[in-house]
């Protein structure tokens, strides 16, 4: 794990950047991955879990795509901010693997 660093730590969504969406992408592939080798490839916890990674790599590429926005709109802000939310609150149960970053 990796305790936060006050230089870093993301305030706002003005602060993101794609390579905080990567690496938040980057992490939750490789928990979701880990998880769904040991559901194995049939049933429907399998449907789930790649569903869920589907869904993680949807929402990281529409974030990553506001981000190139010079001067996004307020949906699209609120957008950002929501996208950003549900990366983070979909990696939180992962709090406990390495890799997890507290800055983000």
């Amino acid at each position: 794990m990796t305790n936060p660093s006050p230089e870093r730590t993301l305030i706002y969504a003005v602060d993101l950047t794609p390579e905080d969406v990567r690496a938040l992408e980057t992490f939750l592939n490789a928990q979701l991955g880990r998880v769904s080798e040991e559901v194995g490839e049939a049933g429907e916890t399998s449907f789930a879990m790649r569903s869920l990674l589907i869904l993680v790599g949807d929402s990281a590429g529409f974030l990553r795509q506001l981000l190139t926005v010079e001067r996004p709109e307020p949906w699209q802000r609120a957008a950002i901010v929501r996208e950003w939310q549900r990366l983070r609150s979909t990696a939180h149960d992962f709090n406990h693997c390495d890799g997890y970053d507290y800055d983000r």
